[in-house]
């Protein structure tokens, strides 16, 4: 998981103006508008304006750095699911579904398995390829979230892929189910990415001075604003070799 600080950036200023011309901000909602209409419909309509498509979902993609919030894979425009961090589902929190704070870009996670273009056939079985991220967590809260500043420390990775936490932290065992961050497709896709971060071409783990460097670059963005796909997977493991 990583940590998203919404205090940095801001939405388009056209998008919070087209909210407030629907009548889908939060001041808007709290007032009574749109009686009878639950978070998914609302939602729907905010999906529906030109601001949200063409500026404001591009825009929480460039501060994630192109990456998932929860598992850190890459993602494009296309390949994407809006996350709810307080469930739109749930009438509480209806007055959020447009609001920049309770939104966060996720990946697929899931909900579609890849097909084989020669065969056409499923590249993976649904036990290998479960739902995770938000396509798991459904409308269920989780106890830690992007939000939390210490987010990034409260789980940890291991050379083969496997994501560690603390016994006593139950938060993070609870966070780690919802979201199934620890389903072999994950597990596999992570460690790929690690063995290819620290081991040269020959099988040998890199020199200290390399990986420090390779450390440099996974908590850097390219010059495009790219995160290298499970950057802070990577970077977590090599603090771990020293």
């Amino acid at each position: 998981m990583r940590y998203i600080d919404k205090t940095v950036n801001k939405a388009p200023d056209v998008y919070y103006r087209k909210l407030r011309e629907k009548k889908l901000d939060k001041t808007s909602l709290l007032a009574g508008e749109h009686p009878g209409l639950n978070g998914d419909r609302l939602f729907k309509r905010v999906k529906n304006m030109w601001a949200y498509d063409h500026l404001f979902l591009p825009s929480l993609i460039r501060e994630q750095g192109f990456v998932c919030c929860s598992c850190g894979c890459s993602i494009e425009k296309d390949s994407v699911t809006m996350e709810h961090v307080l469930p739109k589902g749930d009438a509480r929190y209806r007055h959020l579904v447009g609001e920049y704070e309770n939104l966060l870009v996720s990946c697929q996670g899931g909900r579609d398995i890849p097909i084989d273009e020669v065969t056409g056939l499923p590249l993976y079985t649904r036990s290998y390829y479960l739902q995770h991220c938000d396509a798991s967590k459904g409308e269920d809260e989780i106890p830690i979230t992007p939000y939390d500043k210490d987010c990034e420390s409260r789980f940890t990775y291991e050379i083969d892929g496997k994501i560690s936490y603390d016994p006593a932290d139950t938060d993070a065992w609870t966070t780690i189910r919802v979201l199934r961050l620890d389903s072999p497709y994950l597990e596999q896709s992570r460690k790929d990415e690690i063995e290819n971060a620290i081991y040269d071409g020959e099988g040998k783990m890199l020199s200290p001075d390399e990986l420090e460097k390779q450390f440099d670059r996974m908590m850097s963005k390219d010059r495009l604003g790219h995160y290298h796909t499970y950057h802070f997977v990577v970077a977590s493991v090599i603090l771990g070799l020293f």
